[in-house]
């Protein structure tokens, strides 16, 4: 419309766009001679690109559990460093963890912590808790405490 001879207050009003949109967008395609953004500036990402991104995660997938998917090792299995590495996983929305043991917590002792807790629930409700006598003796123990560490063998 601007080779046309129209101005750019003629064809903002013709569109109803703003102004300063409309001649920024004309300014931009006269300098570069496309609507598509310019190429970005500075250091372009060599490990931390769209295929990485997608392999990445997926690696993760297929062995969950597995210690190869530290970062350490992973880093140095694919050929980049950790910290790029690091920043793929952030993007991705997984979170570091570690695995811990914790009880095996079966059906009886479910069943059991239950009758239990219910047991306290009934002795304090009706403050039987306060009837418990305790008496001011201490226990001392003679022997002095054994430091297992220096049990080492030659």
């Amino acid at each position: 419309m601007t080779q046309s001879g129209n101005g750019v207050l003629e064809i903002s009003s013709l569109l109803n766009v703003q102004h300063s949109k409309l001649s920024k967008a004309v300014k931009h395609f006269q300098g570069t001679g496309t609507n598509e953004n310019r190429p970005e500036r500075g250091r372009s990402r060599t490990a931390n690109n769209a295929g990485n991104q997608k392999n990445v995660p997926i690696r993760i997938e297929r062995k969950p559990r597995a210690k190869i998917n530290s970062t350490r090792i992973m880093a140095r299995a694919i050929g980049f460093s950790r910290e790029s590495l690091r920043m793929i996983l952030t993007e991705a929305g997984l979170k570091v963890h570690k695995e811990v043991e914790g009880h095996l917590i079966t059906e009886q002792a479910k069943v059991k912590w239950l009758g239990l807790c219910k047991r306290l629930r009934k002795r304090f409700a009706s403050d039987r808790h306060r009837a418990i006598l305790f008496s001011d003796e201490n226990w001392f123990d003679i022997e002095k405490a054994h430091n297992h560490q220096n049990d080492r063998i030659w």
